[in-house]
């Protein structure tokens, strides 16, 4: 029996996705309408369901949209955005105000969609007709790889996630075929788990919190933090356990995987300045995206830049650095850690180390000042006849070699924002060089605590959401 279906009005639309006073959704899903982003039109009369694909903002993305009616109203959606997961999106707009223009109520099933522009079919074809070998007789050794010479290739590779992780990926033998664990009559079988669940870790969903419903319906910046943090639910116990997870951060696979839509205490310096003026700070929020924004430039660099030899330099020597700071300090216990997250999830921060129980290290290795021999007059002399130049470094001498410390510089942000996610009392700021080195204790400053973490919220909210999650 076929389900009667009326001619869906657009007030039944405007009605069926707006949410609340305000809500785009019904303006974007007809701008998307004019813009031909519906691709496809189905309607199922037998069970009263119209289906179609939708082209989402980003142009190689379609979203799939599912609408069930009956003859009084339109009763369920479905989009597979995110938003449509939980909510009404701009898709389901779309595709019901084109079955508003489209469909009659009179009309036999119809079925309608984009000709395809390439002139191919959809349907999918094996890999071998796909890339036919132009010679199946050719092997590129002579015989095979004993094990010796696989493990003496995977010797000369860098712990990272390009060089052995990857090698050991490659040449591990194909997994068995899981085992069934057996409790009482019921048998289980020990499924696969992704590598952040078998480290018994716990990832902030900061995107579903985002895109959840509720979050909409929240009116200013507190309710936004208290949202998220509630709904990321970290506790104590689960930060901790992400950190002893990601020791060893650029060399851990899965620290990297973990920067996603996190503000890092690295970027807490640009993050503030970014809450209080409405400059391009693009760079700021491709770092949150975890994307690596010099990649994007498409220009052709020749050699490395500056920027990118002090960034080796500082990596290379931090190990250095850290072993000449416990020969100075030998009542120091110190030990590497990864990322720890601030309990709303959307702050992280990752310290060099941990020193002893209350206190973290922070390591510098200027590029720009790895030939000096006296730290101390170099930066005597950096405060004395540099007053308008910004220091590579947040603190200076004066002739007596009283320490001061410029609370304004992006590695003092940095420190207290990891003194906040870790929740220690004080960071030994490590400064190093090839000839020389020094360390200053920076305690922990509960009037940053104060008015600065606000304002990294505010960016975070203001500026990086609204950018990230502007055409889901």
């Amino acid at each position: 029996m076929q389900v009667p279906m009326k001619q869906c009005s657009l007030w039944e639309v405007g009605t069926h996705v707006t949410l609340f006073p305000g809500d785009r959704k019904l303006n974007r899903g007809e701008d998307a309408l004019i813009s031909g982003h519906v691709m496809a039109c189905n309607v199922d009369r037998e069970n009263g369901h119209i289906w179609g694909k939708v082209q989402a903002s980003q142009r190689k993305e379609v979203r799939e949209v599912k609408v069930f009616y009956t003859s009084e109203e339109v009763k369920e959606d479905w989009c597979s955005c995110p938003i449509g997961k939980f909510g009404k999106c701009h898709h389901i707009a779309a595709l019901l105000l084109y079955a508003n223009r489209n469909i009659s109520s009179t009309d036999v099933a119809c079925s309608w969609s984009h000709k395809n522009k390439a002139g191919h079919d959809n349907e999918g074809l094996p890999v071998d007709e796909y890339y036919p070998l132009t010679r199946p007789e050719y092997r590129a050794l002579p015989a095979p790889l004993s094990h010796s010479e696989i493990e003496q290739a995977r010797a000369l590779l860098p712990m990272c996630a390009g060089g052995a992780l990857y090698m050991k990926w490659l040449s591990d033998p194909e997994p068995a075929t899981p085992a069934v664990l057996s409790f009482g009559n019921d048998p289980v079988v020990n499924q696969w788990q992704p590598p952040q669940e078998q480290a018994g870790i716990k990832i902030p969903p900061i995107e579903e919190a985002i895109l959840s419903p509720d979050f909409q319906y929240c009116a200013n910046l507190e309710e936004k933090i208290d949202y998220v943090t509630t709904y990321c639910n970290l506790s104590d116990e689960d930060i901790a356990t992400t950190a002893a997870a990601t020791s060893g951060q650029s060399n851990n696979l899965l620290w990297g995987q973990l920067h996603t839509h996190v503000m890092t205490a690295s970027n807490f310096g640009f993050g503030i300045r970014a809450s209080s003026n409405r400059r391009s700070c693009a760079s700021l929020l491709q770092a949150i995206a975890g994307k690596n924004w010099c990649e994007k430039t498409g220009k052709k660099k020749v050699g490395k830049s500056e920027g990118e030899r002090a960034k080796d330099w500082g990596k290379d020597n931090e190990s250095t650095a850290l072993k000449c700071f416990g020969e100075v300090h030998p009542e120091c216990d110190i030990n590497l850690t990864g990322i720890w997250f601030h309990p709303s999830g959307v702050l992280g921060a990752s310290p060099d180390a941990l020193i002893n129980d209350n206190a973290i290290a922070e390591v510098k290795c200027p590029y720009s000042m790895r030939s000096v021999k006296d730290l101390r007059s170099h930066l005597c002399g950096n405060s004395r006849n540099n007053t308008k130049k910004k220091s590579v470094v947040c603190i200076t001498f004066d002739e007596d070699e009283n320490c001061f410390t410029d609370t304004d510089h992006d590695h003092y942000h940095q420190m207290q924002g990891q003194l906040l996610c870790t929740n220690r009392l004080s960071c030994h700021y490590i400064i190093w060089t090839a000839e020389d080195n020094l360390s200053v204790e920076i305690e922990r400053d509960e009037d940053w605590m104060e008015k600065k973490v606000p304002l990294l919220f505010k960016t975070y909210f203001d500026r990086y959401v609204p950018f990230a999650f502007a055409d889901v």
